[in-house]
């Protein structure tokens, strides 16, 4: 039985009889286990060699440090026609590698202004970490600093547009080993453009003006508050804040319920699509409206807490609305 291997092993497996030509052809893999109800895992082939009744397997590629792998299942067979079964098996490999970006928790680029990240936090135990390697995987182009410094700049190259961003983070060990880590990032060309950024979910979520129309509106009924509503083909997101009776100004609103409070009442509250309210709180930054009332320019920030298969998720989310207001988580 396999219990932990390398992340480039060699696994042998010796018979009785030469096994037949074509049984270094089979279609080996070394596939990572997941929890269920989890995105698949990613599978490297492997790499088979025979040499009479020895059969030598091993990964193409590195496997990940810290994961585990199932290996077999396949069936062959030998010089005389006798087929054999090996039974699919789980392995893990040694944690001993790993890469850490500091934030570890997505950010937001906003215009060309730069974002530090950290990779001094990664670790490689029983040896050391000599080379670190930025490199951009999806969205918007972006420029780093440096591409090979423990710790580098990231900020979106001139030209750029807005959507969803992924760095990563590659480090190697003394023994040629690697390991990466992957950072989420939004990104705002113009940050005074209408956007919503969301994070704290399973997965980050960028609204701009690019994805559909980023409506909003001062309430007055039935409280008064702010109502953004962000539509593309397909989905909508609103977010409303309410402040009760009190005008709706820049402050700290705490203790929020979940939708409008009592009429007459200073009772604060939140409503943003997608959440099973427990609570929160929200902070306006900045508000403008224009001769007729007309909201024109807006920034919040709202924290709230929701309810989850695996417990309660802090949700934070920041509006701007032709606001250079910076978003800070």
């Amino acid at each position: 039985p396999l219990t932990e291997l390398g992340v480039n092993p060699t696994i042998r497996l010796q018979f009785n009889r030469p096994l037949a030509p074509d049984s270094s052809s089979l279609d080996f893999a070394f596939a990572e286990v997941v929890p269920p109800g989890t995105m698949m895992g990613a599978t490297v082939e492997a790499d088979v060699q025979l040499h009479g009744a020895l059969l030598i397997i091993r990964p193409k590629t590195q496997l990940r440090h810290g994961q585990e792998y199932s290996f077999g299942g396949a069936e062959f067979r030998d010089a005389n026609g006798s087929r054999y079964t090996l039974m699919k098996q789980t392995f893990r490999t040694p944690a001993t590698l790993s890469a850490r970006i500091d934030p570890a928790t997505p950010r937001l680029l906003a215009g060309n202004a730069p974002l530090v990240l950290d990779g001094r936090g990664s670790q490689a135990i029983g040896s050391t970490v000599v080379a670190h390697r930025w490199r951009q995987v999806s969205g918007p182009p972006v420029t780093f600093g440096s591409s090979t410094a423990p710790t580098t700049s990231v900020a979106l190259a001139g030209g750029s547009g807005s959507g969803m961003v992924t760095v990563e983070l590659e480090v190697v060990n003394a023994e040629g080993e690697f390991a990466t880590g992957r950072l989420q990032l939004g990104a705002v060309a113009d940050p005074t453009q209408p956007h919503v950024w969301m994070t704290g979910g399973a997965s980050p979520r960028l609204l701009t003006d690019a994805d559909g129309v980023i409506a909003s509106a001062l309430r007055t009924s039935p409280a008064n508050g702010v109502t953004v509503a962000a539509s593309s083909p397909g989905s909508m997101t609103l977010i409303q804040l309410w402040t009760g009776s009190r005008p709706v100004a820049v402050g700290a609103y705490e203790d929020a319920i979940a939708g409008p409070g009592l009429p007459g009442t200073d009772q604060n509250g939140i409503q943003i699509t997608g959440c099973a309210f427990l609570g929160g709180r929200f902070d306006i930054l900045e508000i403008e409206t224009d001769a007729q009332g007309a909201l024109v320019r807006f920034a919040a920030d709202v924290e709230q807490q929701c309810s989850s298969i695996g417990g309660a998720q802090t949700i934070m989310t920041a509006v701007r609305i032709n606001s250079a207001a910076p978003v800070l988580r």
